[in-house]
């Protein structure tokens, strides 16, 4: 429903965004997949759960590690995504660290847990402590739960999950940290993979989009930078998503959508400044979407 209207004011080229009711209504369902210069900003999490687990002597948090390394390779560096791993640091703190507030659309979430259906122990010292002792071993291959999910941060809402269970090789008892075999890193290697594949085919016709703020100094800027894609003098069109476009037929949805223009790059944030005469942006959750 939004259309940009190019016309020439006093020898200048000028542009205006109009709302087309009748085209948001009738316009055809045709993918339109995004530039593929650009890439989806996004926080990303990986916990895993217990902190202090072992299950076959493989400590999950080697385990996040292959994950964490997986998940940068193939969605960030073969892939379309922009990460950024998650702070839980108070605001004040993020814009001392990383010069800004994070803020990302989207929030990937990964969760690594022992499975409760395996046998393990549940710490090495438990494990040296069997050794020593003579006792049995647990004759169950021991297995850790891999879950992914993807959500919208604005919405709170989640678009796509799914789960995986590994099985772990065996392992000697150690008390020293072991880093994944070779075969349980092609195991995270095929899921990883395979997950991001799904996504892209979920994604592949919804726009690239980037968050919106204003500086205290009233400068506007996006979530994302030239590590993202984003050149200088890049054209965005800025809408409220609480208004748009749901309401596209109101009266008020000029309200709720400019122009705007890059006019200066970093690597993870961009300023932009609103073309022509525009209401004020506060409230409502505005974001930037490529011409």
């Amino acid at each position: 429903g939004i259309r940009i209207n190019a016309y020439v004011d006093n020898d200048k080229p000028r542009e205006s965004v109009v709302i087309d009711t009748v085209a948001a209504i009738t316009s055809n369902r045709n993918c339109m997949p995004p530039d593929a210069r650009l890439r989806r900003p996004a926080l990303l999490s990986i916990e895993y759960q217990p902190k202090d687990g072992h299950s076959a002597q493989y400590q999950l948090a080697q385990i996040a590690k292959a994950v964490d390394k997986q998940i940068e390779n193939d969605f960030s560096g073969k892939g379309t995504w922009q990460l950024q791993k998650q702070s839980h640091l108070p605001v004040y703190s993020q814009l001392v660290n990383f010069g800004d507030r994070q803020s990302a659309p989207y929030l990937i979430r990964i969760t690594i847990r022992q499975f409760r259906g395996a046998q393990y122990d549940t710490n090495a010292a438990a494990g040296i402590f069997r050794l020593i002792t003579g006792l049995p071993r647990a004759q169950e291959a021991p297995e850790v739960a891999i879950t992914m999910s993807l959500s919208a941060i604005g919405t709170d809402r989640v678009l796509w999950s799914d789960s995986t269970l590994l099985s772990l090789p065996a392992a000697e008892v150690s008390m020293q940290s072991r880093q994944p075999e070779e075969d349980l890193r092609e195991k995270i290697a095929h899921v990883v993979s395979n997950w991001n594949t799904r996504i892209e085919t979920l994604l592949k016709c919804e726009p690239v989009f980037f968050n919106l703020s204003v500086t205290a100094g009233g400068e506007h800027r996006i979530n994302a930078g030239a590590a993202a894609g984003i050149r200088m003098r890049d054209k965005f069109v800025i809408v409220d998503q609480t208004r748009f476009p749901a309401n596209v037929l109101g009266e008020e949805m000029l309200q709720a959508v400019m122009l705007a223009e890059v006019e200066s790059v970093s690597r993870s944030s961009a300023r932009v400044r609103i073309l022509g005469s525009h209401p004020a942006i506060s409230g409502g959750r505005w974001v930037a979407m490529p011409l």
